[in-house]
């Protein structure tokens, strides 16, 4: 059960419809269907249905209604203690990061958000998109910056005619992977920039004469629910990072 569930359940019995519980929250109306259908399969139980009134809770949704109203009430209350107190302390953005991406613009990026926000805890996941984006969508992250999941490796044998090679190993750590192409017989991709930055004396580039598609990397979020202040800010810092690196 999470957050969000209840306070769009409590948002529709508060506004009496899902379209003006939506529009008061500033989220889709799809969106908050699907968060109260969700919280409805978890409990195993219908806690709204459809009148001529408009949507209105059943007998167990009202039951349900009276205790979520006082929690999220109460966490109405936390949330403005902190903000009248000025407490940033407790702030925290949980973002994840590809190995090239994070080893090339992170640190510039936390430096300059560090200026504007030095009370923010931050807490950094590296991983592919694979790992990291079903984290996003239960908001274990706030958001997350990698490419899009059909990379160029796989375009660049196929407009070859050749098969993908067979992946051995799938390595989310940029150092576990410098050390096992060190140790091993294996091949690997590393882009020329993050090796020349990197002590590899062991490596050994391959020359090839084909070059890799292009791709893009952006950065992930939840459709239906908008990135906190601070997420915000260290979202722009990453891309002002990241647009200092192609120029």
């Amino acid at each position: 059960m999470r957050l969000r569930q209840i306070q769009d359940f409590v948002a529709i019995v508060e506004a009496g419809s899902i379209h003006a519980a939506a529009r008061k929250s500033g989220v889709s109306q799809p969106a908050m269907t699907k968060s109260v259908r969700e919280l409805e399969a978890e409990l195993q139980v219908q806690l709204l249905r459809r009148s001529n009134r408009g949507v209105v809770p059943t007998p167990a949704g009202r039951s349900f209604f009276a205790r979520a109203r006082v929690a999220h009430g109460e966490l109405e209350k936390a949330r403005e203690e902190l903000a009248r107190s000025g407490d940033a302390a407790g702030r925290t953005v949980a973002f994840g990061i590809g190995p090239t991406a994070g080893r090339l613009i992170t640190a510039d990026a936390i430096a300059d958000f560090r200026r504007q926000h030095p009370t923010t805890q931050i807490r950094i996941l590296e991983g592919f998109p694979v790992t990291l984006l079903p984290l996003v969508r239960e908001e274990t992250l706030d958001f997350a910056i990698g490419p899009l999941p059909d990379g160029p490796l796989q375009r660049a044998f196929s407009s070859a005619g050749l098969p993908y090679p067979r992946v051995m190993i799938q390595c989310e750590s940029h150092n576990v992977a410098l050390a096992i192409l060190a140790k091993t017989d294996m091949l690997g991709i590393i882009s020329n920039r993050l090796l020349a930055s990197t002590a590899a004396r062991d490596l050994q580039p391959i020359s090839v004469k084909e070059s890799l598609p292009s791709y893009t990397t952006g950065i992930f979020t939840r459709k239906d629910l908008s990135l906190t202040r601070p997420a915000a800010a260290l979202a722009r810092a990453l891309t002002l990072a990241a647009r200092r690196l192609v120029r």
